[in-house]
């Protein structure tokens, strides 16, 4: 029997378009004219100069949602550590720096780089980097895929609680616009609108082990479901993710087409817009800590989250809010 899975944490950056400084706003008028929004890096910039040799901007950042995410959930540095907890991230474009790495070696070769970010130049050093400071010794992992990266590394979370191979895992869902990648987004045919980094820490646990310290849960996992052509649509997708019928519920997929829309009918909408990598996750963070206004008058309790794309399908999770 599967164990009962409960979001007891979120934790989120998110470039909203805002609240950014001047210098780290930028639009491009390439196809499909859109503006792409990065988020603030000043933090890690004014950070030690000693820790900033130890992590890149996305460990940095991964290092601090991570501490907020814990705290959030209830759990100590010392609670957290150890073989219970694992971690998994999820990006379309990985770390900027793998990319840049590569430019700058096959243009100076070996001795025109720094060694230490030539080690730090891989896309699980953030994931890496993190499990180490914090102690975490379950399974952990770095997947480099599709928009639907971040609901893939969720996926990936959902079974190792499944298989009993950790108590509790952190999901991150992040996008890296540095150079080269901001330039090839900027060039690159999106449908409109702002395209934005972000980076999103969910806190799973099986439910016993997190009722077992007082913690009551954000939301319940209630299933998860691939999408795609052949299976990604219509009742018997509501049913996997829900695990039964319900008679209304929300919708926050992000990259759907028209046709998979046409068949399902939720009682709400939300769409944080373009976020790549981190799509889905950002809808949950929003949905969790409701700084988002909802289409609708009134908020269902169940929730069909996730991401596609247009290449590989994706993955939709139901949640049941509590």
């Amino acid at each position: 029997m599967k164990p009962s899975i409960v979001i007891s944490a979120i934790a989120m950056d998110f470039a909203d378009g805002t609240s950014l400084p001047p210098d780290l706003q930028s639009s491009d008028a390439s196809p499909g004219h859109f503006s792409l929004f990065r988020l603030d890096r000043s933090a890690f910039e004014a950070h030690d100069a000693r820790e900033r040799r130890r992590h890149t901007i996305v460990s940095f950042r991964l290092s601090r949602l991570v501490t907020e995410v814990l705290a959030r959930g209830g759990l100590s540095r010392d609670m957290a550590a150890g073989a219970g907890t694992g971690l998994v991230s999820g990006s379309r474009y990985g770390c900027s720096i793998v990319f840049d790495m590569h430019r700058r070696l096959a243009r100076h070769g070996p001795k025109g780089i720094d060694a230490v970010r030539f080690a730090q130049a891989t896309h699980n050093y953030p994931v890496s980097a993190c499990a180490i400071e914090f102690g975490f010794k379950g399974p952990c992992t770095t997947l480099v895929s599709s928009r639907a990266a971040g609901m893939e590394a969720l996926q990936c979370g959902l079974d190792w609680l499944n298989d009993s191979r950790c108590d509790r895992v952190i999901v991150t869902g992040f996008e890296d616009f540095g150079s080269p990648i901001d330039d090839h987004i900027r060039r690159a045919s999106w449908s409109g609108g702002p395209v934005r980094e972000a980076m999103v820490c969910v806190l799973l646990e099986r439910a016993d082990v997190a009722t077992a310290r007082g913690a009551r849960g954000l939301a319940d996992v209630t299933g998860s479901a691939a999408l795609n052509r052949a299976r990604g649509r219509g009742a018997g997708l509501e049913r996997r993710v829900f695990g039964r019928d319900v008679e209304s519920f929300g919708f926050a997929v992000s990259h759907t087409s028209e046709e998979f829309c046409d068949h399902v009918t939720p009682a709400a909408r939300l769409d944080a817009g373009e976020c790549i990598g981190a799509s889905g996750l950002v809808e949950l963070a929003q949905l969790l800590t409701r700084d988002r206004p909802l289409d609708g008058a009134t908020i269902p309790q169940h929730w069909m989250i996730g991401a596609c794309d247009p290449a590989t399908g994706g993955i939709a999770a139901g949640i049941r809010l509590n």
